[in-house]
Formats: C-alpha cells, structure tokens, sequence
C-alpha cells in the first residue's frame, strides 16, 4: 500500500516537474521512506495511547531512536515486519518502564544506569555504525566520525541521567524519563550487538516460513 502510494506520488510529482527517470526513482524512494515513517510513528502513537502507556512509550521510542540514527542496527526484511516489531517491543517497554517506576529501588539507580552505559560505550566502539544489509557504508573516514558521535551520544546521555538522579528519587516525572530512556538505551545498543542481529533473522525466518 505505502509503496503503491509512494509511487503513485512520485509520478505526479514527476509529471509536473519535468523529472528524469533517475529523479522520479529518487523522488520515489524518499516518499516511501517519509510515508513509512509517518504510518508507523501513527500506529505507534495510537496503539500506545489505547494501551494506557503513551508517555512511556514515547520517551523510549524518542532515546532509542536518536541513538539508532548514530549506531544503525538489526532489522526485519519488510516494512510491515519492522511495523509489527516496533509496536510490540516499543509499546513492550513502555509497559516494563510502568512496571519498574512503580517498584523502584533508588539504591539500585546508578550500578544499573553505570552499567549499562560502561557496557554500552564498549558495545557502540566495537560494533557501530551497523551496517545495514543492502546499503552498508564503507567510508572509513564517515564510518569513524559517526561511531564518535555516536560514543558521544552515550556520554552526554549518561551525564544527562546523573544529573537527575536525585530529582527522580522523590519525582514521578524524572522516575518515568529516567527509566523510560534507559531502557531505550539498552534496547538499541542490544539491537546492533551480533545476538542481537542472529534474533532479527531467526523472527525473519519465521516469517518467511509463514510467508509473511
């Protein structure tokens, strides 16, 4: 359906700009990625909503999104696999993150935080950027550059985190952010890991076998 959409669009948009083939399949390529992202953010926005955990979902959705465009990482075949999969694990942690929040231990805050971002920051260096399937990038010099940033993105994250700390410890709000963001963290830096990977194609396969 997106991609018909995408094309279709493209074609109008061809057909009044005087395009090139070359231009219209760019023009093509870019709609269906802008539409893929505005039905899934929908979905994930309605779903979450229904589901009672909107604000939950959101904060994880928005840290684990910002790091992935820095790290990249594992992902499914279709989009509508990718959809499916955003829907349960976003939405999926939105929930734990309520579950956590209501029986918080402060005492456990920095260990479990540290650890993550220590564990983190060894990931990233040693995996990110990763590469996508189809379009995996080879520049050395641009490969280095993001996996800087991307390390420089776990710092500030992690210092971000500190400084809240002790807000948290008597503030429902800076409890939700806290954990909400750390377990988008620990989710996208187990999406780029090797395990990580082998789980997207072991569902894959599933699909597949399901011819979905």
């Amino acid at each position: 359906m997106i991609h018909t959409l995408a094309e279709r669009m493209a074609k109008y948009i061809s057909k009044n700009t005087s395009a090139t083939s070359k231009e219209s399949a760019k023009i093509n390529y870019g709609l269906e990625i802008i539409l893929g992202a505005v039905v899934k953010s929908c979905l994930l926005l309605i779903t979450s909503y229904f589901l009672g955990v909107f604000n939950l979902m959101l904060i994880v959705l928005l840290t684990a999104s910002s790091f992935r465009i820095l790290t990249g990482g594992a992902h499914f075949s279709t989009y509508y696999r990718c959809l499916l999969a955003g829907i349960v694990v976003y939405n999926g942690l939105g929930h734990l993150t309520g579950v956590i929040v209501n029986s918080f231990n402060a005492v456990f805050v920095i260990p479990v935080i540290s650890i993550i971002a220590v564990t983190g920051l060894v990931i990233t260096y040693q995996y990110a950027p990763a590469d996508a399937v189809i379009k995996p990038l080879k520049d050395s010099n641009k490969r280095m550059l993001i996996k800087e940033l991307a390390l420089a993105f776990l710092i500030i994250w992690y210092s971000t985190m500190m400084l809240i700390v002790y807000p948290m410890i008597v503030n429902l709000f800076w409890k939700k952010i806290l954990v909400g963001s750390t377990l988008g963290i620990a989710w996208q830096v187990f999406t780029i890991t090797p395990l990580g990977f082998k789980l997207f194609r072991y569902i894959d396969d599933i699909f597949n076998k399901k011819l979905f």
